[in-house]
């Protein structure tokens, strides 16, 4: 497995650290296999170890930034200097601390807006 920390940040690592054939697929899929964890509570599982690495899986954002190479490469690729730029300054703005990783700044953004687009 890549050596990762806790800080390790999606924008940091090779896209096939994150692809179907990576060992963080591979760990989630051994997750799901679980009775009773479905792929939310596996990825939130994972969240929680990786905060600035892997987002929550959510289908109600799945279809914002899910990549053909999977949902993670499709965050790979969203989380774009420009973008991080917007996020830290959201996350300044509501008085978030530097603790609080761009990833979940930019997953409760695209979460909200996609709720409010559709009620």
């Amino acid at each position: 497995m890549v050596d990762l920390e806790w800080t390790t940040k999606i924008w940091e690592v090779e896209e096939s650290v994150l692809g179907p054939t990576g060992d963080l697929v591979q760990l989630w899929h051994s997750l799901v296999r679980i009775d009773g964890i479905g792929e939310t509570i596996a990825s939130k599982l994972l969240a929680s170890k990786f905060p600035h690495l892997l987002p929550v899986i959510d289908s109600r954002i799945r279809s914002l930034v899910e990549a053909p190479e999977g949902y993670w490469i499709g965050w790979h690729r969203t989380m774009t200097p420009g973008f991080r730029a917007v996020l830290d300054d959201l996350r300044t703005d509501a008085g978030l601390s530097d603790d609080v990783s761009l990833l979940r700044v930019a997953d409760v953004c695209l979460w909200m807006w996609e709720r409010s687009s559709v009620e």
